[in-house]
C-alpha cells in the first residue's frame, strides 16, 4: 500500500485522511498510518465530538515500550 506523507515540524509521517461516524454524526480526521498497530486510539474529544459517552465503554488497560500502564475505553464506531 502507498500512504500519502506529510510533514510535522521536521519529520515525515504517512499519514491519510478518515471520517468517524456513529448514528448520525461525523468527522473528518487526518490519522498516522502504524501498520504495525493491534488498535487505534483517538483522543476521547473525538469520541464526544460524534456523541459517544466514552466512558460507558469497556475499560481496558494498554502498556506502553517503556512499561508505564495506560487505561482507555474501548467503543465502537
Amino acid at each position: 500500500m502507498k500512504f500519502r506523507y506529510a510533514r510535522y515540524g521536521s519529520v515525515i509521517r504517512p499519514v491519510i485522511p478518515i471520517k468517524l461516524k456513529n448514528k448520525k454524526r461525523e468527522i473528518g480526521y487526518h490519522v498516522l498510518v502504524d501498520s504495525g498497530a493491534d488498535l487505534s486510539f483517538f483522543d476521547s474529544e473525538i469520541g464526544y465530538a460524534i456523541g459517544i459517552e466514552v466512558e460507558k465503554g469497556v475499560m481496558r488497560e494498554v502498556v506502553g515500550v517503556g512499561g508505564s500502564k495506560s487505561f482507555y475505553y474501548l467503543n465502537k464506531v
